[in-house]
Parts: C-alpha cells; sequence; structure tokens
C-alpha cells in the first residue's frame, strides 16, 4: 500500500513537472506614457534573485549604480523613490526562450544625438525579431501596435514613421541574456502574433467594414469608368481603320462596364502600344502621352480631357506668416488619374501594405493593382486606399515603400505666425550673421485631421526659437522652411516627444537648431551636415 502511495506521488510530481514550461522571465515598469519599459538584464537578476527568497525590497543601486536612490518593494510590486514620493508600478513579466531577452538581444532606434540609443518596449522587440527571423524585408508596427505608426525596414535597418516620413536608424545589439525560470503550462506568456496575422491590418468592426467595403466598391467603379473611358479613346486612336478627324472627336457616353471588362479592355490597348510585350496597363496614367495621335502638343484643355477633371485654385493670396487657411481639397480618385497607372502584378511581388502577393486578392478586398509613376512601387488599389484613409491624409499620395510624396503634401499643424530677423552675430563654425526663426502658436481646439477632435491642444515652450547662419545655403533652407510653413508641415499635434503628454503641439520630423550658443545639447552648431540632413528631411516632405 505504502509502495503504490509512493507511486503515485512519483507520478505526480512527474505530470506537475512536465506540465512546466520554460520562460524567460523580465521585470518591467510603467512610465508615465502607460508604456512597460524592461530594467536591464542586471537588475532583473537581482529582482529574481530577491522573488526566489522571498525578500520584501531590493535596492536597484546594487546592480546598477544609477538607480541608487530606487528600491522595488516586491510585495507591493511598487518602485520607490528616496527623493520623491512618486511611485511606479512594477510587473513581472515571461517572454519566451526564442524572443530577445532570451537570446541576449536588443532591438533599438536611434535619438536625435549622435550615438543615443533607445530600446523598444519588450513586446515590440519580440515582434520585431520575430518576423526578423523569418527573413522579412519589413513589418508595419501598427498592424499589431496601433499606437506606433512605423515601418521598419530590415533590408537598410531604418524605421520610416508613416504620418510623416521621418526616419531613423534601428539596431540589433548583443546584450546579456534575461535570467530563465520555469513556471506552469498555464501561465500567460507573451508571444508575438503568427506572421499572417502581422500581415493583415487589424480587423474593423462589421458596420464599418460593409460601410468601407460600400465606399471602396463605389470609388472602384468609378476609376474603372475613368479606365474604360480611356481605353476606348487610346483603341480608337490606335485603329488603323480610324481618321485623325474622328480621333479627335468626344467619346461616348461612359459605358457600365465591369471593373474587369475594363481591364481587360486596357490590358488588350497595352498589348497593341507595346507590341504584345508590355505589362503596363496606360489607363489610369498619371502622366498623359507627350503628344496625341495626330503630333499636336497636348493643351492644358486636352490633359484635362483625358483625365476626366477639372482642377481650380483658390486664388487667394495668403500670409506668409499665418497658417489658418484651407486649401480646395483634391479627390483620391484625381490623385489616383494623376499619379498612377494600373498594372498587371509580376509574379512573386507583395503588397508593400498588406504583404500579400500582388496577383492575390487584397487583405481589404479587390485585386486590382496600381504603380506610382514616378517611384515605380506597385501596390493594391484597395490598400492605398485604406492607407490613405487611416492616416487621414488629403491632397496627396505617399509611397509607403520610399515614402516619395505625389501631389502638395498639407500637414496637421494649426494656426500660428512666423517670423525672422537677423542678427549680427555669427553662429560657432560659421562666417557670417544669423538668421532667427520665431515659430509661435496659440493654444486652440483640435479640428477633424488631428488625434482628438473637439478636444483643446496644448502648446509648450512656445515661441520656439531657431537659428540659420545667414549664408546662400542657410537661406535657401529658410525659403523650404516658410513653404513647409505654408503647408502646415512643420508642427503636428500628438504626444510630447519629451514628456509622453497627449495632445500637445510637436514638432513634425524636421529638425531644427534651438541653440545659439554651442552645441551641448545636440541641438546647436557647429554641425556640418545639419544644413544637408535638414534639406533631405523637407525633401521626404515633398517641399524643394
Amino acid at each position: 500500500m505504502a509502495r503504490r502511495a509512493r507511486g503515485a506521488g512519483v507520478s505526480a510530481a512527474a505530470a506537475m513537472a512536465s506540465a512546466m514550461q520554460q520562460v524567460v522571465v523580465v521585470w518591467e515598469w510603467e512610465n508615465s506614457h502607460r508604456r512597460w519599459r524592461p530594467y536591464s538584464p542586471q537588475v532583473v537578476q537581482l529582482l529574481e534573485r530577491a522573488f526566489s527568497k522571498g525578500l520584501k525590497s531590493v535596492f536597484l543601486g546594487d546592480a546598477e549604480p544609477l538607480l541608487s536612490n530606487f528600491s522595488v518593494n516586491i510585495t507591493t510590486l511598487r518602485q520607490l523613490c528616496d527623493s520623491s514620493d512618486r511611485e511606479l508600478v512594477v510587473r513581472r513579466q515571461f517572454y519566451l526562450p526564442s524572443s530577445p531577452a532570451g537570446r541576449g538581444a536588443v532591438w533599438q532606434w536611434a535619438g536625435d544625438t549622435p550615438g543615443e540609443w533607445h530600446s523598444y518596449d519588450m513586446d515590440v522587440q519580440c515582434l520585431v525579431e520575430a518576423v526578423w527571423s523569418l527573413g522579412e524585408q519589413t513589418v508595419d508596427v501598427s498592424n499589431v501596435f496601433a499606437h506606433l505608426p512605423y515601418i521598419i525596414n530590415f533590408c537598410n535597418l531604418t524605421q520610416v514613421k508613416k504620418t510623416s516620413g521621418f526616419v531613423r536608424q534601428i539596431r540589433r545589439a548583443q546584450q546579456a541574456a534575461y535570467p530563465l525560470t520555469k513556471v506552469p503550462a498555464d501561465e500567460f506568456v507573451f508571444q508575438p502574433p503568427a506572421i499572417e496575422e502581422i500581415r493583415r491590418p487589424p480587423a474593423t468592426s462589421k458596420k464599418k467594414e460593409k460601410d468601407k467595403k460600400r465606399k471602396d466598391s463605389s470609388g472602384t467603379k468609378k476609376l474603372m469608368k475613368q479606365l474604360t473611358r480611356l481605353s476606348s479613346r487610346i483603341a480608337d486612336s490606335l485603329d488603323p481603320d480610324s481618321s485623325p478627324a474622328a480621333s479627335r472627336q468626344p467619346s461616348r457616353r461612359e459605358s457600365t462596364d465591369s471593373a474587369a471588362t475594363a481591364v481587360s479592355r486596357a490590358s488588350a490597348v497595352s498589348a497593341r502600344l507595346a507590341g504584345g510585350g508590355s505589362t503596363r496597363l496606360p489607363a489610369a496614367a498619371g502622366r498623359p502621352p507627350a503628344r496625341p495621335p495626330d503630333g499636336r502638343r497636348l493643351s492644358v484643355a486636352t490633359i484635362s480631357t483625358y483625365i476626366s477633371q477639372s482642377s481650380h485654385s483658390s486664388g487667394r493670396s495668403l500670409c506668409l506668416m499665418d497658417t489658418s487657411y484651407r486649401e480646395d481639397e483634391v479627390t483620391l480618385e484625381q490623385l489616383l488619374l494623376m499619379y498612377t497607372s494600373v498594372v498587371l502584378p509580376a509574379t512573386g511581388c507583395l503588397c508593400c501594405i498588406c504583404r500579400y502577393q500582388l496577383a492575390e486578392r487584397s487583405a481589404y478586398g479587390d485585386d486590382l493593382v496600381i504603380q506610382l509613376n514616378g517611384c515605380g512601387h506597385a501596390i493594391h488599389l484597395d490598400c492605398l486606399r485604406a492607407m490613405v484613409e487611416t492616416t487621414n491624409q488629403v491632397q496627396y499620395l505617399q509611397c509607403p515603400a520610399c515614402q516619395a510624396i505625389y501631389g502638395r503634401k498639407i500637414g496637421k499643424q494649426p494656426p500660428g505666425r512666423m517670423s525672422t530677423r537677423r542678427l549680427p552675430i555669427p553662429l560657432p563654425g560659421h562666417d557670417c550673421d544669423t538668421i532667427e526663426i520665431s515659430y509661435m502658436i496659440s493654444p486652440g481646439i483640435q479640428g477633424p485631421e488631428h488625434p482628438h477632435p473637439g478636444r483643446p491642444y496644448k502648446v509648450r515652450g512656445f515661441p520656439r526659437i531657431c537659428y540659420l547662419p545667414s549664408n546662400p545655403q542657410g537661406r535657401k533652407v529658410l525659403r523650404l522652411l516658410e513653404e513647409a510653413w505654408r503647408r502646415r508641415l512643420i508642427f503636428t499635434v500628438g504626444p510630447s516627444h519629451t514628456t509622453g503628454e497627449e495632445d500637445c503641439v510637436t514638432w513634425n520630423g524636421i529638425h531644427h537648431k534651438t541653440e545659439l550658443h554651442g552645441n551641448s545639447g545636440g541641438h546647436g552648431y557647429p554641425d556640418p551636415g545639419y544644413l544637408e540632413r535638414v534639406t533631405d528631411e523637407l525633401r521626404r516632405q515633398g517641399v524643394e
């Protein structure tokens, strides 16, 4: 009987052991932005030893001298500071051994000061590591973490902000691995979603999905009518039996051909244009043919007829210093007609938005593929439409692959004033006068283009004072900054880059020099490459 009881006990112990899983343990603290930040591996080792011994409190300075004023109460899971009454919440989190925490790696992004690197949150690192390990070229982080509008490119190790196009370097560095432990099999362990879910955009409610499909369908039908009309005209002009006079006659009423019919007709026209070897369809070409079939130069009226759209300028004089104006909006269909061409998808190519094969249906619906005329990147039409709706961008298209801008990019900067004056003193590293730029924005209410319409936005640190050398290159940068100010691109509304406070007027990725004397904080002179860098940042915003 005793032997049977001992045998049962051994079996139970074996079953319990088999029900345990090995994980990586990481202690994290919650910052003021409600983001969980991991302690260093050395501090986690200290906390884990104290946890296993049942200790109540740990002084973090024992592992990291910079944290000598901080301690963690393991019982209440609070971080305490000796010099203040502030408490922060602490948690003990588990990750897979294949995560960067278990592999002794860390993913970081470059700060504004040379040599400055910041670590991603651990859950973001797990996502990036998983995608990188699968050999993917890019990952849209916002598909999993909606508050992070970034595309990470593993080919050139960059992070691109989708809303502004601002580029930062990233890196995968080595560090000590976090400690391993065993927990019950039913214990929560963070793991990134499957690659299919990472590629697929976030799901929407059924009502929103139905409304979006209805809207997409009407927009696609409208584009298809344009494709049909243009294809008919080009086909007529190529018909050897048609006379020049006939090719110049007004087109017939728009037919109600389906999208498949329109693409089929455009494909046939394309084959005739290129001798049957091209896969480019001219139907939606943003740049009309250099000359019409009869050899005349295209007039403005002829081009307008080709795209079947009329454009109107506001004709309103605009004060340089004031940004409280609105321009006439351009519809998405107009942008598509001006800057894209319908193409037959090449085999094996992926859509850079949904990461599905271009030959397959878009994650958002249809399988129609368009190509941006300037950079040549091909994407699903429905994916591009969804991206435009998500980012709430107007007046322009922005390539999600290379960030090239088509059209006139208008930002979300609140109304304000920009003024300049010349100072008779040189900046360090320059032997000319100095241009002082002053930006002034007052508190106000967010509009429909901002994150929280109807809420007040806060202004901190205004007026913002910045400096440029008054030499030819500096004056050129000033002219570009004035144009960026007109287009509402210098500032935006969102979380503060320094404090994380929501609904603040913040810089929008165009770096300025705010120090007049010296460069102690990385925001002054001398900085030999600054003027070239800021010119490139402005170019990425479509200002050049």
